[in-house]
């Protein structure tokens, strides 16, 4: 709901220059908004379950989302590898038009933050499971 109602604020807004929810893509993009926070919030999740502790999650996640990714992306030497960071390959999702000279399209962006998610939900369980079992 609140994806809908930025976006519908965010066009009135611009007026003339927004666009329309029945417009090419905006569709896709609203519903890749709403699964692009909650993967990133399971992501999120199965950090701290792995570190056992969300203040070393904050520690290590806020850096990273806010500052390592937006880093990495200005360095061409290191743009490729940060596509596939969580943060950066799920924005892609979100993206209208395809990003010239990136690798990940909207679909593989959410695929590659998918299996982050995976992986650190699959890692929390495990260091659950052993460590306080």
């Amino acid at each position: 709901m609140t994806v809908l109602a930025g976006f519908l604020t965010t066009q009135a807004l611009l007026g003339d220059a927004g666009v329309s929810l029945i417009d090419p893509g905006v569709a896709r993009t609203l519903v890749c908004g709403v699964l692009y926070a909650v993967l990133l919030l399971l992501f999120s999740m199965g950090v701290a379950a792995l570190l056992r502790g969300s203040a070393l999650a904050i520690g290590i996640l806020v850096p990273l989302f806010f500052m390592v990714s937006g880093i990495l992306l200005s360095i061409p030497a290191t743009r490729t590898v940060a596509q596939f960071l969580p943060d950066v390959a799920g924005g892609f999702a979100m993206a209208c038009r395809p990003t010239e000279g990136m690798l990940l399209t909207p679909l593989t962006g959410m695929t590659v933050l998918l299996a982050w998610v995976v992986a650190a939900a699959a890692g929390g369980y495990l260091a659950l499971t052993r460590r306080d079992a």
